[in-house]
């Protein structure tokens, strides 16, 4: 009986002797993991260095740049982990979505991979923060592209879901690009119910007030619509006035 208890206690010594050891083992494998990790702030900083370089219209090597920014975003968000900030997404997203615009040698795959992973990483910062204009705009911009393609192929792009979502940014933080994007969108839907012509009216007229020296939202918005909608002297005073 002495040697059983003896033995028991030799196995619990034993066994707390190991236990010791795992969480010794555990300790020394995060100071470790956290000696390994990138530091996230030093990362966005190197890809926010290379990203305005990639957005310099100078720059000769542009889908370089962008391919560095995405390479340090992308670190930076692995190191942050958990911690990631809905900044952090939103300049990932950034990088992509410029190098979709800006590298034309990115194969229709890869295109495409990118364009998903700007989505992506989008919906990631509004998870974190509905309400993030950089995001909300940059969300616009992906919208935009996708109605303007899909009217070039003979698609029709959902209007009112990307009328929805420039209302949601331009309830927050209005511009003249956004309204005329609406206005545009508004528009198109005229075919489907004329209620929508005010609506693209009056978007147009508020991109003009917002940005009077703009002639792209003058003659491509509000003379344009006037014109389709066979308001020419009215087109004609709107053009009239500008040049004044």
């Amino acid at each position: 009986m002495a040697k059983r208890k003896e033995l028991n206690k030799g196995l619990v010594l034993v066994l707390g002797v190991l236990v010791g050891l795992g969480g010794l083992a555990f300790v020394v494998y995060k100071v470790t993991t956290n000696l390994n990790r990138e530091d996230p702030v030093a990362k966005m900083a190197e890809g926010d260095a290379a990203f305005a370089l990639a957005e310099d219209p100078e720059e000769k090597d542009r889908a370089g740049k962008y391919k560095a920014a995405i390479r340090a975003y992308s670190e930076a968000l692995k190191a942050a982990d958990k911690e990631a900030t809905p900044e952090m997404f939103i300049a990932c997203a950034r990088a992509y979505f410029g190098a979709v615009a800006h590298d034309p040698k990115l194969s229709s795959l890869k295109r495409q991979e990118y364009w998903g992973r700007t989505s992506n990483f989008v919906n990631q910062a509004l998870k974190l923060d509905p309400t993030n204009i950089d995001a909300l705009r940059l969300q616009v911009d992906m919208d935009w592209g996708e109605v303007m393609r899909g009217s070039r192929q003979d698609r029709t792009p959902d209007y009112r879901s990307f009328v929805v979502l420039t209302s949601q940014l331009i309830e927050q933080s209005p511009d003249a690009k956004t309204y005329f994007r609406r206005g545009v969108a508004y528009a198109r839907q005229i075919i489907r119910d004329e209620a929508n012509a005010p609506l693209a009216e009056a978007d147009f007229r508020k991109a003009v007030e917002l940005e009077p020296t703009n002639s792209f939202w003058r003659i491509e918005g509000l003379i344009a619509f006037l014109e389709n909608e066979d308001r020419g002297d009215e087109a004609e005073e709107a053009y009239l006035s500008a040049i004044e």
